[in-house]
């Protein structure tokens, strides 16, 4: 029995030497307070940061989704004219055209202005543009081209 005893005791003393340790503080392995308060206000900052970028990100592709769709309207607004002139040879092409267009929720107000350049050609200078709100700010795209009917019956010679 004597063989039991004296692990035992080496045993105990180990064991009280690591309590007296702790609670003194020297040998303390666990979080304070404080440091996790910090962690958590760094962490707290971090995501802040990170939804910022992601709303942020959010807006831009909502506002370059609506460039595209505008842009895309005006491509096809000068593609009817174009299509309209040919078969009207000219004729019956007011120089203004105005309205409202609504694309994915969105309305779009649009203009076409027309302008004779060269009446034995049919050729028309267009100027078009597209205007809508962006939340607070008021956008727009512009475009200017040359649309010629090319089945007119003018010579082209």
């Amino acid at each position: 029995m004597f063989f039991f005893i004296k692990p035992m005791l080496k045993l105990k003393q180990l064991f009280e030497k690591k309590l007296s340790k702790t609670c003194h503080g020297k040998e303390n392995k666990a979080f304070t307070l404080v440091e996790v308060l910090v962690s958590s206000v760094i962490l707290a900052v971090g995501l802040v940061i990170i939804f910022e970028v992601f709303l942020t990100s959010l807006d831009i592709v909502n506002l370059f989704n609506n460039r595209l769709s505008a842009q895309l309207f005006l491509d096809e607004k000068i593609w009817q004219l174009q299509s309209s002139l040919d078969q009207t040879s000219g004729m019956f092409i007011p120089n203004e055209q105005s309205g409202i267009v609504s694309i994915s929720g969105r309305d779009f107000k649009w203009q076409l202005d027309m302008e004779l350049v060269d009446l034995t050609q049919e050729t028309f200078k267009v100027a078009a543009r597209v205007d809508w709100t962006e939340g607070q700010k008021q956008r727009n795209i512009k475009r200017q081209t040359i649309v010629k009917s090319y089945f007119s019956n003018a010579n082209p010679w």
